[in-house]
C-alpha cells in the first residue's frame, strides 16, 4: 500500500498550484505601492448645470436632455430656482429612480420652509445665488454671512437623513471675498465658477475664482458650480476654442478637478444656442443636433470606466510613471481588480495638433493584459500593449486610458 500512498501524494502535489505560480487572489502586498481610487469616487464628481424645466424638452436631435445626461453618467445636477421648478411628481420619481439629485441655487431671500417641499426629495444641496445672479435683485455681499447663518439654523433643525448640504456662493472679485470673509462655520462646501477666456489655458481647471472660494469657504471642500469651454463659430466676433481642443479639455476638466480635491464639477451647457456670443457655444451638441468631439470623449470616458464600482477594501498598485512634471495622471480601480491609469499632458491645447511627451510606466506585478484607449476615437479597438516590459507611451494633451489587469488580484 505504501507505493499507492506515495503515488497519491505525487498526484496531489502535481495538481496543487506551484509555489511560484501567479494566481488571482494572491497579489503580493508591496510597500510603497500607489493607492488607487475607486471608479465610484471619480464618477461621483461628474455633474451638470441644467434647470429642471429643460430636462424633458426634446431638441433638434429628437432626444431630451435627461436622456443625454443619463448616457453621460451624470448623477448630480445643478439649477437655479429663479423660474418655476417644473418638477412634477413623475419627473421627481424618474430622477430618484436613476439616482439623480439636484443642487438648487436660491435667492438670498428664499425661505427654505417654502422651497424645500417643492423639491419633492430631489434636493441634495442648496446654494446661495451670487450677488450678480440673484433674480430678486442685486445685493451687498456683506449680507451673505447672515443669510448663510439663518439657512444653517433652518437646515440643522431638519433630520440629518433628509438635510440638504449648504454650498457657498460664487464670488467674482477679490474685494468681495475680503468683505465676505470666511463662511466656513455655516456652509458644507465652497462654490466657484470656472470659465476660460479667449486663449486655451495651460491649466485645464482652477484659477483665481477657485482661490477666492477657498478663502470664503474657510477651508471647506469646493464644488465647481459652473464650468464651461466655449467653442468657435464663424459669427463670433472673438475666436474661441476649436472643437477638437474642447474635447481634450472636457476630460481634463474632471480629471484635474478630482486630483485637486474638488468634490463635484458641474459642466454648464449641453446644447449650443443660436446667438453671436461665445458663451452660447459651450455646449456638447451643435445647433444641428450633432454631437461635438467633446460629447464623444465624455461618453467614452464614462463607458470605458464601466459602472461605478467600489472595491470592498482599498487597493494599491506598485506603479511608477517616469515622465516630465507636466504629465499628470490618475489611477482608478474597480471591484473586479482592473486598474485604470489615465495620463495627459497639462499644457495649452492647440487645434489640429497634439502636443506630446514620453512616459515610461513600470508596474511591479505581472500583468495579464494592458490596453490603451483614445477617448476621442472610441470606435477603434483598444491598442494591446506588451506586458513583458515597462510600457513606453507617447502621452499628449488629450487624455488617454491605460487599462491594467494584474495576473494576481
Amino acid at each position: 500500500m505504501k507505493p499507492l500512498l506515495c503515488l497519491a501524494c505525487c498526484l496531489a502535489a502535481c495538481e496543487a498550484t506551484p509555489l511560484n505560480a501567479v494566481t488571482r487572489n494572491l497579489c503580493p502586498q508591496i510597500v510603497g505601492a500607489r493607492p488607487a481610487v475607486s471608479t465610484s469616487a471619480f464618477l461621483e464628481t461628474i455633474g451638470f448645470n441644467m434647470p429642471v424645466n429643460e430636462l424633458q424638452t426634446k431638441r433638434v436631435d429628437g432626444l431630451t436632455a435627461l436622456a443625454h445626461l443619463e448616457r453621460l453618467g451624470v448623477k448630480h445636477l445643478r439649477g437655479n430656482a429663479s423660474i418655476p421648478l417644473g418638477l412634477s411628481s413623475e419627473l421627481a420619481s424618474a430622477l430618484l429612480a436613476s439616482g439623480m439629485r439636484y443642487t438648487f441655487a436660491l435667492s438670498l431671500k428664499s425661505e427654505l420652509d417654502t422651497f424645500l417641499p417643492m423639491t419633492l426629495g430631489v434636493a441634495e444641496a442648496l446654494q446661495v445665488a451670487s450677488p450678480a445672479n440673484d433674480w430678486i435683485g442685486p445685493y451687498s455681499v456683506t449680507e451673505l454671512p447672515a443669510a448663510a447663518e439663518r439657512w444653517r439654523a433652518q437646515l440643522n433643525a431638519m433630520p440629518s437623513s433628509s438635510r440638504p448640504a449648504l454650498v457657498g456662493p460664487i464670488i467674482f472679485q477679490d474685494v468681495d471675498a475680503k468683505d465676505v470673509g470666511s463662511m466656513g462655520p455655516w456652509i458644507d462646501y465652497g462654490g466657484f465658477r470656472y470659465t476660460i477666456g479667449l486663449v486655451a489655458p495651460s491649466r485645464s481647471f482652477g484659477g483665481d475664482w477657485e482661490q477666492m472660494a477657498l478663502g470664503v469657504s474657510g477651508g471647506k471642500p469646493l464644488i465647481a458650480s459652473k464650468a464651461a469651454y466655449p467653442t468657435n463659430r464663424p459669427s463670433f466676433s472673438e475666436p474661441q476654442l476649436a472643437e477638437d481642443v474642447q474635447a481634450k479639455y472636457i476630460v481634463r476638466l474632471f480629471l484635474e478637478g478630482f486630483n485637486n480635491g474638488v468634490i463635484r464639477t458641474h459642466y454648464d451647457k449641453l446644447y449650443d444656442d443660436d446667438c453671436n456670443e461665445g458663451g452660447c457655444a459651450s455646449g456638447l451638441i451643435r445647433l444641428d443636433g450633432t454631437p461635438k468631439p467633446a460629447y464623444v470623449a465624455w461618453d467614452a470616458l464614462v463607458k470605458n470606466l464601466g459602472r461605478a464600482s467600489q472595491p470592498p477594501t482599498p487597493r494599491a498598485l506598485p506603479l511608477v510613471v517616469n515622465a516630465p512634471t507636466n504629465v499628470h495622471s490618475l489611477l482608478l480601480t474597480n471591484s473586479e481588480g482592473t486598474f485604470f491609469l489615465v495620463l495627459w499632458l497639462e499644457v495649452n491645447g492647440k487645434p489640429a495638433e497634439d502636443q506630446q511627451a514620453t512616459a515610461v510606466v513600470q508596474v511591479g506585478v505581472p500583468l495579464a493584459s494592458a490596453q490603451m484607449i483614445d477617448f476621442r476615437q472610441p470606435a477603434l479597438a483598444p491598442q494591446q500593449l506588451s506586458v513583458d516590459a515597462p510600457l513606453s507611451l507617447t502621452v499628449s494633451d488629450a487624455p488617454m486610458l491605460i487599462t491594467l489587469t494584474p495576473a494576481c488580484f
